[in-house]
């Protein structure tokens, strides 16, 4: 029986990586699952199931977190997302370091259970006995689709590549905390990547406001940059944003002045959804690029990697969600302002995003280029050397990347209306949370 489940998945793998459409398929399984038996059904599925758990199992060693293959999954379809969500959950579960899960990962799998449970399959405990299509099927997938579904989540993730590790995998998870890897790793079971080190060298933290309190105060600027009728004031109050949290950033960094020898880089994921994934990492790299990270697109799997010091990827990553939610609205706005024309179109939001993100891009560089010089030149040797230290661990992790470019031409109309909502976007600071 085992070798006749065995033909049968080598068949349907076969027609799964030849990269037939959905539909047809699904027409297809059902060809071949036409009168088979119940016994070498069940079979087939423990075959499928556990090449699921294996798959992702290799992933976790490779680089992959949670959230990476729900973010992969969730382009094949919304069920294809549930399945890689809960399979990611069980596979961890069924692990002996499963309880030694740092923060960062534990957040990823609360959200992976909210995901499954939204979709009705975290109803039904695994008792040890875990099956992909059976658990579909009970959650009311058609039982073809099930099988269509879970066949085509098993090919795609067994083509995935490698990552860079921005956190320690399941084998690495401990309970003694070890030094920070060469290749910018945090150690298990430390804050997740963005939240600044512990201070335990270096000149200790003069007075001044604590961080709670500058974003505070960054929060109201933002609220009276978004309340005001006047664009002038609207781009002082938005300004001042910026230029707090770019002093917050250089005082994190001349806390650490002592420590010019060790300067801590982290590398950190940012998944970019559809539509127009390419020209929002345009708006990353330019956030990215203001606050002195370095910004690796992945087209295929829609997604970007930032490395830098802690506290700048954090804002790296705060600002891009405020200013894409912010473009995001502007570009609706826009494209409602005159009916009947072209706004709704496309070629109207790409270049109204591309040109959205350029000006957010020089906004940024005029706000820092300010603030650092304010500090004159005791910061110079303190950012030389986070700009070395940051260069190197992106040589070492991406020794083979290209600049992104483009001979798009674009629609005037759109490229106007995103610099004006550029103009008018507020920015903001802190860290991202829950």
């Amino acid at each position: 029986m085992d070798d006749e489940a065995g033909a049968l998945l080598a068949r349907l793998m076969g027609w799964a990586r030849a990269k037939t459409n959905q539909s047809g398929f699904s027409r297809l399984v059902g060809r071949e699952l036409s009168g088979v038996p119940d016994d070498l059904l069940a079979g087939l599925d423990a075959l499928v199931s556990a090449d699921l758990l294996a798959t992702v199992g290799r992933l976790w060693e490779h680089g992959w977190q949670p959230r990476d293959l729900l973010h992969v999954a969730g382009r094949l379809d919304t069920w294809s997302s549930a399945l890689a969500a809960d399979v990611a959950l069980e596979q961890v579960r069924r692990s002996p370091r499963a309880g030694l899960a740092p923060p960062a990962w534990r957040e990823q799998l609360d959200a992976a259970a909210d995901q499954a449970r939204a979709a009705d399959l975290g109803r039904w405990p695994t008792g040890g006995d875990w099956r992909a299509v059976d658990r579909l099927v009970a959650a009311g997938v058609p039982s073809l689709s099930a099988w269509a579904g879970a066949l085509r989540l098993l090919v795609r993730l067994g083509e995935l590549p490698p990552l860079t590790r921005t956190l320690p995998p399941p084998s690495a998870w401990r309970t003694d905390p070890t030094p920070t890897t060469t290749s910018g790793t945090p150690p298990p079971g430390t804050p997740p990547p963005g939240t600044p080190p512990p201070r335990t060298t270096g000149s200790p933290p003069g007075p001044g406001p604590s961080r709670d309190k500058v974003l505070g105060t960054i929060r109201a600027l933002l609220a009276k940059a978004e309340s005001t009728e006047f664009a002038a004031e609207a781009e002082a109050l938005s300004g001042k944003a910026q230029a707090m949290m770019t002093r917050h950033a250089i005082d994190e960094a001349l806390l650490h002045a002592g420590d010019l020898d060790d300067v801590e880089v982290v590398s950190h994921r940012v998944l970019i959804d559809s539509p127009y994934p390419a020209e929002k990492v345009h708006l990353l790299s330019a956030v990215g690029r203001a606050n002195r990270t370095r910004v690796v697109w992945a087209d295929e799997l829609a997604m970007a990697t930032v490395v830098g010091t802690p506290v700048d990827v954090d804002q790296v990553e705060l600002l891009f969600v405020s200013l894409l939610i912010q473009s995001t609205r502007a570009m609706a706005e826009a494209g409602t302002a005159d009916p009947g024309s072209f706004d709704r179109s496309p070629r109207f939001r790409r270049a109204f995003l591309t040109a959205y993100a350029v000006r957010i891009g020089e906004r940024l560089n005029v706000a820092d280029a300010e603030t650092t010089a304010a500090y004159g030149s005791e910061l110079v040797p303190v950012l030389r050397r986070q700009e070395e230290a940051v260069a190197a661990t992106y040589e070492r992790l991406f020794p083979h990347t290209r600049e992104m470019s483009s001979t798009r031409s674009y629609d005037r109309q759109g490229w106007e209306a995103g610099r004006r909502a550029a103009d008018r976007a507020s920015f903001v600071a802190g860290r991202l949370t829950g």
